[in-house]
């Protein structure tokens, strides 16, 4: 009986937690428009606005597509049920934003600072944040695939109800992270400074580093029920 070798390749495994598969938006050949011009509601495609203020505005279930704004203000505009695609938000400012059950899917969000940013029930789909500050980031019962938050510092991360999946943390600050209720998978917390997360138990399916945990210990047994003296 004649044996035959046979070589198996090698296959890499799939690194855990899996990181975020990130798309960077679609922004060619933009068109600049005067920030004056812009009416409630109207949808912006293959756009570049500066300077824009959208204070108070109407803009319910508006589509932005393929477009850059920049330096704009987003006070108390009405963002509800719109849909960002192949966005990019610099610079922006707001001290109350208003989008829940919105939709954004590869969407940039860079040195901005936002006050109370009510997304819940919103999907995010390969959406970054990078460099920004927020007071209170609502996410609750939110759909989060593909999500990064870069050197951000957010004083409530609200995930109550959402779930997350590939989502990562890399520098930057959380001094409160709610997650009753959540489901995490491939959700990275390694990178950030986490001052509380409540209930520590609801981590399931996050990974956390050495010294996070010593820092999370006390609340978890608390929550448990162990008396650690």
């Amino acid at each position: 009986m004649r044996l035959v070798r046979c070589d198996t390749a090698t296959v890499a495994p799939t690194p855990r937690p899996a990181p975020p598969r990130l798309t960077t938006p679609a922004l060619v050949d933009l068109v600049a428009v005067e920030p004056g011009t812009l009416l409630a509601g109207e949808a912006l495609d293959g756009a570049h606005v500066v300077g824009a203020d959208l204070t108070g505005r109407p803009m319910r279930e508006t589509t932005w597509r393929e477009s850059h704004l920049s330096e704009i203000t987003l006070d108390d505009a009405d963002l509800r049920h719109a849909r960002l695609v192949d966005v990019r938000l610099e610079s922006s400012t707001a001290s109350t934003l208003t989008a829940p059950s919105s939709s954004w899917r590869d969407v940039e969000v860079l040195t901005s600072r936002w006050g109370a940013a009510e997304v819940w029930d919103s999907t995010w789909t390969s959406v970054a944040l990078r460099g920004c500050k927020l007071t209170y980031l609502n996410l609750r019962g939110a759909t989060l695939t593909d999500v990064l938050f870069e050197d951000c510092a957010i004083e409530t991360l609200d995930l109550q109800g959402a779930r997350a999946e590939r989502l990562a943390i890399e520098g930057g600050r959380i001094t409160e992270l709610l997650l009753a209720e959540s489901t995490l998978v491939d959700v990275d917390l390694r990178g950030a400074s986490l001052e509380a997360v409540v209930p520590a138990v609801a981590l399931r399916g996050a990974t956390i580093g050495q010294s996070q945990a010593l820092d999370l210990a006390l609340g978890l047994a608390a929550e448990l029920g162990i008396d650690v003296r």
